[in-house]
């Protein structure tokens, strides 16, 4: 059975210029969530745990998937970005694709079943959309970029593998998420 739903969603905010980044103990971290990061991977655990009390078109995940830290891209912010959620369904995170794998992982996703969630790069999602839509109408609706300051967003593709759907959704967890904007 194909994959029922494909959730993509950006890591968790990063650091800036007036909050630094921690690790889950506390200690700075230029590669790690910001504080309130941190609150919204927190506030991802019962949003994707009962999903549909949030929005009718999500599927609780049974796959999580996040960026790997290397050294040319050390960031750790994907996988905490799913860290706690992981804990929460009993599932793991599967941190096997790199930063510019994102072809790699559409395609391993397209043999998948199930409802996977993905947390990444914001640089990397456009590709990952376009490449699991490979061949669909739906592919042409994939941004070209994901908006530069939104970490409150879902990029949603579902529906059967010859009707795949894409659609793009509010979060709405976290003072001052916002609705989503047309253009």
């Amino acid at each position: 059975m194909p994959l029922e739903h494909l959730l993509m969603i950006r890591h968790a905010e990063r650091p800036g210029s007036r909050q630094a980044g921690a690790r889950p103990d506390g200690t700075a971290c230029e590669h790690s969530l910001s504080v309130a990061g941190w609150q919204r991977a927190g506030a991802l655990v019962p949003y994707f745990r009962c999903p549909q009390a949030f929005n009718a078109a999500l599927a609780r995940p049974s796959l999580l998937f996040a960026c790997r830290a290397t050294a040319t891209a050390p960031s750790l912010r994907s996988v905490q970005t799913l860290h706690a959620l992981a804990v929460a369904l009993g599932l793991q995170v599967d941190d096997t694709f790199e930063k510019q794998d994102e072809a790699r992982l559409a395609d391993f996703l397209a043999q998948a079943s199930g409802t996977a969630l993905v947390a990444w790069s914001h640089h990397g999602l456009p590709g990952l959309a376009r490449a699991f839509l490979r061949g669909s109408a739906a592919a042409a609706q994939v941004p070209s970029a994901w908006p530069e300051h939104r970490f409150d967003l879902i990029w949603l593709v579902d529906g059967p593998a010859e009707q795949r759907r894409f659609s793009v959704l509010p979060q709405l967890l976290m003072p001052g998420d916002r609705e989503v904007e047309d253009g």
